[in-house]
């Protein structure tokens, strides 16, 4: 019996809608595969293009905020610039996502606190667009006392905010280690008997009302447990540390309160110490710390007394001669209000 089968026609037809079938799938397999790849390349290159034809202008400078101006024939994205300072990456949040030709954008820089007080180099870029211009970071309105340690040599501290409260300095020494590029000269401290004595001066010891103090310090050797000693100490609040630990302290209220930050400091790493206390009776009051630019402790609900209107110290406890730093300190300030780090110093463009 002859077998069934397909005659050669119809194979034909078959073999032509299989390949047709196969075709038809590949094709919407690929477009959606090269669509999609096609829709991020272009995405891309939109990304790219915008860079290519980037142009700006730093327009000025106020407080931590840069001013640019698209002076392009494109749009500008926020996510195409980088911002550095004296040559470094730093953050920074925009107040826009896209700028249109000839539209302004606020930059506010952050961590301005690195660099210290001084001249400086800034930069902003946009793929193979920059623009430059130098500025000057002064320190925030209401600085009541200012100590650079810039002499370099003698037995004074003198004070940059004019309010005239020179500081005596009892056998601590002048070193050319310090946190950053502005800064010269920090003071070296023994660990035994040396200090800065400041005389009263209501410019710093303010009631009531907010202060802030800020201060770098660098330990050079390891501490023993329990070994204390005091580096700041305005009034009856002090930065003092202890087993590895730091804590701001007041003693002028009803009782001492502690507002401490457990963490371990390395030997020879410099810190940055923020340290706001609002002084005001009913509860009302508070102690806020930050460590190297992050909020480490904050208490509420505290109350303080006038309490003195005593000496500033760096170095030691002097009330007691006690508590005495082992390592170095710089650029300590009094503000007369409560800042932030990112909210110490303002810039402005150079001429």
């Amino acid at each position: 019996m002859r077998s069934k089968g397909i005659s050669p026609i119809i194979a034909s037809v078959l073999i032509v809608l299989v390949v047709i079938g196969l075709a038809a799938t590949y094709t919407t397999w690929s477009s959606r595969i090269f669509g999609q790849v096609t829709e991020e390349s272009g995405e891309a290159v939109t990304r790219t293009t915008q860079q290519l034809f980037s142009q700006f202008d730093i327009q000025g400078a106020a407080d931590q905020r840069v001013f640019i101006k698209n002076t392009g024939t494109s749009k500008l994205s926020q996510s195409a610039l980088e911002v550095f300072y004296d040559g470094e990456p730093i953050a920074y949040a925009a107040d826009f996502d896209v700028l249109e030709r000839d539209e302004l954008g606020t930059l506010t820089l952050r961590g301005l606190w690195k660099y210290g007080a001084g001249d400086h180099a800034l930069r902003v870029t946009a793929g193979s667009f920059a623009d430059s211009s130098g500025v000057t970071a002064s320190t925030a309105h209401g600085v009541a006392g200012d100590w650079r340690f810039e002499e370099g040599s003698g037995a004074s501290a003198g004070d940059s905010s004019g309010n005239g409260n020179t500081g005596a300095i009892a056998n601590a020494v002048y070193a050319t280690d310090t946190p950053h590029a502005s800064s010269h000269y920090a003071l070296s401290f023994n660990g035994a008997n040396s200090k800065v004595s400041i005389p009263p001066s209501t410019s710093f010891n303010v009631y009531p009302g907010v202060r802030t103090i800020e201060v770098w310090i660098k330990r050079t050797s390891g501490w023993a447990v329990e070994q204390e000693f005091s580096n700041v100490e305005v009034g009856n609040l002090e930065i003092v540390g202890w087993s590895y630990e730091f804590a701001s302290t007041y003693q002028d209220g009803p009782s001492e309160a502690n507002c401490g930050y457990p963490t371990q400091w390395k030997a020879n790493t410099w810190h940055h110490v923020v340290v706001q206390q609002n002084r005001v009776t009913g509860g009302q009051g508070y102690l806020r710390a930050y460590l190297d630019g992050i909020l480490v402790c904050d208490r509420s609900g505290l109350s303080f007394g006038q309490g003195p209107n005593s000496y500033l110290y760096f170095g030691a406890r002097g009330t007691n001669n006690d508590l005495w730093l082992n390592g170095l300190m710089d650029d300590v300030r009094v503000y007369a209000g409560a800042l932030t780090p990112d909210e110490l110093y303002a810039l402005k463009l150079k001429n």
